[in-house]
Formats: structure tokens, sequence, C-alpha cells
């Protein structure tokens, strides 16, 4: 799968928590760059939005309420301390949706 069609598979996935929350997804970028192929979705409501990134794997996973923003591996640091307990950020050679699995149990469960 290229990196727009796991974009899209990690939507499927992360559904189930933000369309009940009442978010809706927006693909926000695909396409080639020098370090490679990439893609960007969003999930928004209202002011707040949580974007995220896939190159290669799930990178940059960050929340949005107006002009404050944190990064998920901050808002877990900060949340659950530094042996927390959550699964996101991980790295899978197997699955890339992994990746978003395991923010989805953080997203549950923190």
């Amino acid at each position: 799968m290229n990196p727009r069609e796991i974009i899209l598979a990690g939507k499927e996935v992360l559904d189930s928590i933000f369309r009940k929350n009442g978010f809706k997804f927006q693909e926000t970028a695909h396409g080639k760059s020098s370090d490679g192929d990439y893609a960007s979705g969003k999930y928004i409501k209202g002011d707040r939005w949580i974007e995220f990134h896939f190159r290669g794997g799930l990178g940059l996973v960050k929340y949005h309420i107006r002009a404050i923003e944190i990064d998920h591996a901050s808002y877990m640091r900060s949340l659950l301390g530094t042996r927390g307990g959550n699964q996101y950020p991980c790295f899978s050679d197997v699955d890339p949706l992994d990746a978003f699995r395991s923010l989805l149990f953080d997203l549950e469960h923190f």
C-alpha cells in the first residue's frame, strides 16, 4: 500500500472513536517529495482538530484547540509520566496499520 492508501485505511481504524464524538475526516495532502511518498489527514470538529502524517510510518500526531497544540507523545508523557502505558508511538515492520491501532488504544483508554 502507498501512504495515501495507508492513511485512508488508518482512518477506518480511527473512525470508531472520532465519528462517535462528532469529528469529520479530511484528507489534507499526499504526494512525492525528496524524502519519499507521504500522506496526511485530520479529524475536525469546530475549532479542534487532530492531524496525522504518514511517511514510511505514522509519524506526527498532533492535537489542536484554536492556537494551542500538542503532539501525542508529549500529551501522553504529561498525562501518564515517562512509564505511562500508552501504546503509541510504536513502529511495526509487519503492518503499517499497527500504529493506528496503537493510537486508537491510547485514545480509548486515556
